[in-house]
């Protein structure tokens, strides 16, 4: 009792935020990056391979850790399949994060009213919402950045343990997402800082759980032993091209501006979802604020300093190329939140009204984020996915759209998907969701699914039949998808089919056809009509 009368603030605030991140709930973003993890996870269990080589990334031959195939393995497996549970799962388990940032708070500021509407901020926040339903390897590491910059500032206080819980909070985020490679420079400047400047009197035992805690980069060191050194070579000729480009100077000079646009951009997702320019506005004079606060306050000025070294350090990837993703600041809603926060008991702590002015900005704040979760959520993961509505129950809904019309008689498709030629994401639907519905599988008239690392080319689809004539080409959400391909596409299958209906689901789009021929697919004959113009 004790307990729940000490939290009970935090706690229904963790409850607020399970039932915002629970609205929608059906609808998922699913696109070849999710049908891929599903695939591989399973097969974890189905192949008895052990795995090196984790989800890719955008820098040829480097990829992310295995950790999260691994750590959702057993879910997808043993529920056959379910993203439904996997996403509820990776729900709960972002809960902590508002555990975090309470305790993170706390341990800055010593203002229990500011850790919890830290707490809150982070709840109610249409972002961290976002990336709590995402169903992707990024989901974790929004909370083992977080760990990792609280290890960090107990380096900064002389708290042994803070070597310890920086360096896993560091490894383990590697694993989620590869970039946050950029936070290993201030990690090492904190424990540098710790050891000689601080003179940190480590506990034996951290010591040795901190270099035993380097057993969690073991798949990466065995991957590049088995591989020929793939993510050095890669990294090498990425920074490489990256270093050579003559408009890296050029990028140093416009950082500013990708600072204050990606600053606005957070505020809108976080705080005020108003217009562009009153978002400036807005997001400006909250740095101006700050920095006033760090001139005028002694007062807590080295957990100033500490936060906005935080919301800086991600500049780094500003200067690199294809680093323009949203997701790209993961992370920095802690110190956003936490400077925010605090900023407010510092200017208020006058004010006799001080509860008054925290509901005033909670209601706004809530009211602005919740708008955009009704205005997005129904279409999935809006804040990262390039292909909008293209939704696990859409896809559902296709399918059985397909089963449906040809009222159990067998049938063909083909596919026009992102990226091009992969049938990653219809492979599950079918084999998880329409076979274990219908009964059978549809027969496969696309590219043949047999390249390296094509995932979904074990699953089997029905034997080819030259008798059966029903075929559908499915087409997803445009997004993504080069106008002259969905031209190409049907000027193909023009040569092999007649096009009997068009079906509308959403985005998805479906043509019903009768095949005349057994015509393989082509794709160098559809790269040639990709070529022809109108």
């Amino acid at each position: 009792m004790r307990f729940l009368k000490h939290y009970q603030g935090l706690i229904l605030i963790i409850f607020l935020g399970l039932l915002l991140r629970l609205l929608f709930f059906r609808e998922i973003t699913f696109g070849y990056d999710m049908a891929r993890d599903v695939l591989e996870s399973i097969s974890i269990w189905t192949t008895n391979h052990f795995k090196l080589i984790g989800p890719g990334t955008d820098i040829p031959g480097v990829e992310h850790g295995i950790l999260w195939w691994y750590l959702i393995s057993p879910f997808y497996f043993f529920s056959q399949g379910s993203v439904y549970l996997v996403k509820f799962i990776l729900i709960l388990a972002s809960l902590l994060n508002i555990c975090l940032i309470y305790y993170f708070s706390l341990q800055l500021f010593k203002n229990k009213t500011a850790a919890l509407f830290s707490a809150f901020l982070f709840a109610v926040s249409f972002e961290t919402i976002s990336y709590a339903r995402w169903v992707i390897h990024l989901n974790p590491a929004l909370l083992t950045i977080g760990v990792t910059f609280l290890g960090m500032w107990f380096l900064w206080t002389k708290k042994s343990k803070g070597l310890l819980i920086s360096l896993v909070g560091l490894f383990l985020s590697l694993h989620f997402e590869f970039f946050t490679l950029y936070l290993v420079p201030f990690v090492f400047l904190s424990i540098v800082f710790s050891f000689t400047k601080n003179r940190t009197k480590f506990l034996k035992k951290d010591l040795l759980l901190s270099l035993f805690s380097s057993v969690i980069l073991l798949p990466f060191f065995l991957k590049e032993l088995k591989y020929d050194f793939k993510t050095i070579r890669g990294l090498w000729d990425f920074a490489h091209r990256t270093g050579t480009d003559g408009s890296f100077f050029a990028k140093i000079l416009t950082l500013p501006e990708k600072f204050i646009a990606k600053f606005s951009e957070l505020f809108f997702y976080n705080f005020f979802s108003f217009d562009v320019l009153t978002i400036k506005i807005l997001s400006i004079s909250f740095l101006l604020l700050v920095l006033v606060s760090l001139v005028r306050s002694k007062t807590f000025r080295r957990e100033k300093i500490f936060l906005i070294g935080w919301i800086l350090s991600v500049n780094i990837l500003y200067l690199l190329e294809g680093f323009g993703a949203y997701f790209i600041s993961i992370g920095l809603v802690f110190p956003i939140f936490m400077l925010f926060s605090f900023l407010i008991s510092e200017y208020i702590k006058r004010v006799k009204l001080q509860k008054a002015v925290y509901l005033f900005l909670g209601i706004i704040i809530f009211t602005s984020n919740l708008l955009l979760v009704f205005k997005h959520n129904p279409q999935g993961e809006f804040l990262f996915s390039i292909q909008k509505n293209n939704t696990l129950s859409n896809q559902f809904a296709v399918v059985d759209y397909l089963y449906q019309d040809a009222k159990g008689k067998p049938f063909k498709v083909n596919t026009l998907t992102v990226p091009l030629f992969i049938n990653s994401v219809w492979a599950f639907d079918f084999e998880y969701y329409g076979k274990r519905k219908y009964g059978y599988m549809p027969q496969w008239a696309g590219y043949p699914q047999d390249g390296e690392r094509v995932y979904g080319k074990e699953i089997v689809f029905a034997p080819y039949d030259e008798n059966t004539t029903l075929f559908y080409l499915i087409i997803e959400p445009h997004e993504g998808i080069p106008e002259e391909y969905i031209k190409a596409f049907e000027k193909f299958e023009n040569t092999r089919s007649k096009l009997i209906s068009v079906k509308q689901i959403g985005t998805h789009t479906i043509q019903k056809r009768e095949l005349f021929n057994n015509k393989i697919f082509l794709r160098d004959e559809v790269f040639v009509y990709s070529l022809e113009k109108d």
